[in-house]
């Protein structure tokens, strides 16, 4: 049984993957969540380790938010590059969200990593850059604008693979520009007509990843069976533009239906300052060599 990944982590973009472990290894992975508020997720992802020292990734997504203030139809897609010795490991990666031409966020990221026995350390670095398309209502017409801000976040983690029992954690605080201020007071003027209100992404786990984060921390367990594995995990998030608190508890069990084919399911639950509190669940279908 492969160690299953952490399904939390997976819908955040989190470094917590696994070793780099065989020559010509690959995984194919169809994912699909939903929780009790209309909010979906729709993923495939694929990973080829064409070496023991390299691994490349890439996914496209679909994910729609029926958020308190604001609606979004987000198509996805990420990339990246693994590099990986028995002691050290870096891995590049990029991810674009993008809502109809009304909100665009691309996030790099780089983690570098370093393994002491069955322990490793990760040093955590990712830039947020977004754009926001707005109206503001003229006299006789509309003007169409776009507001851009950025971030920057940093972060560590923690990780301990044993031979049944693994564990991990991590964090990253971010830090905006003055345009985030910018950001609070635009929404305010009396002559705006249309203005996307990404605060509403932290509502759900779904697309919370997506939003303007002033920190995020999680953590996460997992049992390795002969056949199975049981993983749980936490996660908090605060977001930068109103101060919501987010925070989310989740239980996925993987289970080995054949050599080539594992199956995960997932359930959890979703408790966000000024939402109502949300069940979320899910389910991939992962094929591997």
């Amino acid at each position: 049984m492969r160690r299953a990944s952490s399904t939390l982590a997976a819908i955040l973009g989190a470094f917590v993957a696994g070793p780099v472990s065989a020559v010509e290894s690959w995984d194919l992975a169809l994912s699909a969540f939903a929780d009790d508020a209309e909010n979906t997720s729709f993923d495939l992802d694929a990973r080829l380790a064409p070496t023991e020292h390299i691994a490349l990734s890439a996914g496209i997504g679909r994910s729609e938010t029926d958020g308190r203030f604001t609606q979004f139809r987000g198509d996805a897609w990420r990339a990246a590059v693994e590099l990986r010795n028995e002691r050290f490991s870096g891995r590049l990666g990029y991810s674009e969200w993008r809502d109809s031409n009304r909100y665009e966020s691309r996030t790099p990221q780089l983690a570098l990593a370093a393994r002491v026995g069955d322990v490793e350390l990760s040093l955590l670095a990712e830039r947020r850059d977004i754009d926001i398309g707005y109206t503001v209502q003229l006299l006789l017409r509309d003007l169409e604008r776009v507001f851009s801000f950025d971030g920057t976040g940093y972060g560590a983690g923690l990780a301990w693979t044993g031979t049944t029992w693994s564990a991990y954690g991590r964090a990253l605080t971010y830090e905006y520009d003055e345009s985030l201020d910018e950001l609070i007071a635009l929404a305010q003027r009396p002559d705006l007509r249309f203005l996307p209100r990404i605060s509403s992404l932290v509502g759900s786990v779904l697309v919370l990843s997506q939003g303007a984060l002033d920190w995020q921390a999680g953590a996460g367990v997992q049992r390795t069976f002969a056949r199975s594995a049981l993983s749980v995990d936490a996660l908090a998030v605060r977001d930068a533009v109103e101060g919501a608190d987010g925070r989310s508890i989740s239980l996925t069990y993987a289970w080995s239906a054949t050599r080539r084919l594992d199956l995960e399911l997932t359930g959890g639950l979703n408790d966000t300052d000024g939402f109502d509190q949300s069940v979320f669940g899910g389910i991939a279908v992962v094929l591997h060599d």
